[in-house]
């Protein structure tokens, strides 16, 4: 008897259970961001354009670090479900040296950024609360992805109890800390920016121990035998694991490159231009870190899944399973946006009060900008998201992983940069017709990757679970 299809929807969702739980954890990154875009709207015009450049900066530095630990994750995906402890304790020590080799490098990224502002041409006053920002943070990356090489493991092991703890303690802190360092309350002294960057290392160092604690202490990792790891083990899978994890950092790098591209060609079309960046970027991360904890979260399910397949009884079966589990995940990634993307529509000023500084509300001109900016943000926001969860999530989790980011390169030098550039910088065209760009290139995008996954899982496959048996 062929199972109907709710009952593959359902079986389905009730794998993605655990995703979803993740995704909960990550409602505290978007409270934080909330949080953070109204304090840093509260220092002055100045920190919002500062913080826009920063956004830009720490991006790279997180594109450098993600391959570490985002590769550490699936290869832990991998060892759970070939059951092969081994590989998860190799890829855990290769993960753990990767990133402090890596968090090195970008520590000397942030202090050394001077020459970075000066190529950029950044105001006197705004490279001044960069550097004050970036002090503090540089030495906060070490621990902060250390912790992260934890986290990857919670995640592997579907720990998200430890996830939310972790979660919960990093972004309170930080919010509390900002409001006091930055905001002076309590009666403490104003300190800006300074205040932001010196939170986040605290926050850092904090959550560093309490990942260390679960990990010594917590019954579901007392099984992973570190010191069991053979040299020769080891040396076989680091080329293997450097390869996916330089894979994974190209598409964190691409990912930068295309944000700061648009984020240059925002500033030369003006001030206004860079504030209506930032608040749609902002404003878009409140929905684009659930998608990425959904993501993140999908990508080991499908690759621990796959590892099921190859030792499993059948595998035909269970590979069908796998693509329905894919599938779910990419519908009911695009139901969920297009109702967050209507929320852009009707209430873009909410945004714009959260994310702009106060005296935007006196400047006409700049606001119906934003409101315009906010319109156009809804429907990017719909094809960011939809490209993200099959390329990030999907074909990540299949082991597509270099091509994707090349095709998200490739759409965004020609249409957002290209495009966007030429209509807006040298034909003077209105600045909302670089923000149409973006949107038009993400749907390009979207529609490309799509069509991969179905090339990828061609018709038959969303056939009946015991078709092969008949």
């Amino acid at each position: 008897m062929r199972p109907s299809t709710t009952f593959r929807v359902r079986a389905a969702l009730k794998e993605l259970s655990f995703t979803g739980n993740y995704v909960s954890a990550r409602l505290f990154d978007m409270f934080h961001i909330i949080c953070e875009g109204i304090i840093v709207a509260q220092i002055s015009n100045h920190a919002v354009a500062a913080m826009a450049v920063a956004t830009s900066l720490t991006r790279l530095l997180r594109a450098l670090s993600y391959g570490a630990f985002s590769g550490t994750s699936l290869q832990i995906a991998e060892g759970i479900g070939r059951k092969d402890n081994q590989t998860i304790s190799t890829a855990l020590i290769q993960g753990v040296i990767i990133t402090l080799f890596v968090s090195l490098a970008c520590g000397v990224v942030c202090l050394q950024s001077d020459t970075l502002f000066m190529l950029m041409g950044i105001e006197v006053e705004i490279a001044h609360s960069l550097r004050d920002y970036l002090f503090y943070y540089a030495f906060s990356i070490p621990f902060f992805y250390l912790s992260l090489i934890g986290l990857q493991l919670f995640l592997a092991f579907r720990d998200t109890h430890s996830v939310m703890i972790v979660n919960v303690v990093y972004h309170a802190i930080c919010i509390f800390l900002q409001a006091v360092l930055a905001l002076g309350l309590f009666g403490f002294p104003e300190w800006g920016m300074l205040g932001m960057g010196l939170s986040y290392l605290c926050a850092s160092v904090i959550v560093f121990f309490i990942t260390g604690l679960i990990l010594t202490h917590g019954h579901l990792y007392q099984d992973i035998q570190l010191l069991t790891v053979t040299r020769k083990r080891a040396t076989q899978n680091m080329l293997s694991h450097v390869l996916t994890g330089s894979k994974l950092s190209l598409a964190g790098i691409i990912e930068w490159i295309s944000q700061l591209s648009l984020t240059l060609l925002a500033g030369l079309n003006g001030a206004y231009a860079m504030i209506a960046q930032q608040v749609a970027l902002q404003s878009s991360m409140v929905i684009i870190v659930l998608c990425v904890g959904f993501t993140n979260g999908l990508s080991v399910l499908l690759r621990k899944l796959l590892s099921q397949d190859e030792a499993g009884e059948e595998p035909d079966k269970h590979a069908r399973y796998t693509r329905d589990v894919a599938n779910v995940a990419i519908a009911v990634v695009a139901g969920s946006t297009v109702l967050a993307s209507l929320s852009y529509i009707f209430v873009p000023k909410v945004f714009i009060d959260l994310f702009a500084h106060k005296s935007v509300q006196h400047d006409p001109n700049l606001m119906q900008l934003l409101v315009n900016v906010m319109l156009i943000t809804s429907s990017k926001l719909f094809f960011d998201m939809l490209r993200t969860i099959i390329g990030n999530g999907v074909l990540r989790g299949y082991n597509d992983l270099s091509i994707p980011p090349l095709i998200t390169l490739g759409y965004f030098a020609v249409i957002g940069v290209g495009l966007g550039g030429l209509l807006t910088c040298v034909l003077d065209y209105a600045v909302e017709t670089l923000f149409i760009m973006q949107s038009i290139a993400f749907l390009a995008i979207a529609l490309h990757l799509f069509m991969r996954w179905l090339r990828l899982a061609p018709a038959h496959v969303f056939t009946t679970y015991h078709q092969s048996q008949h």
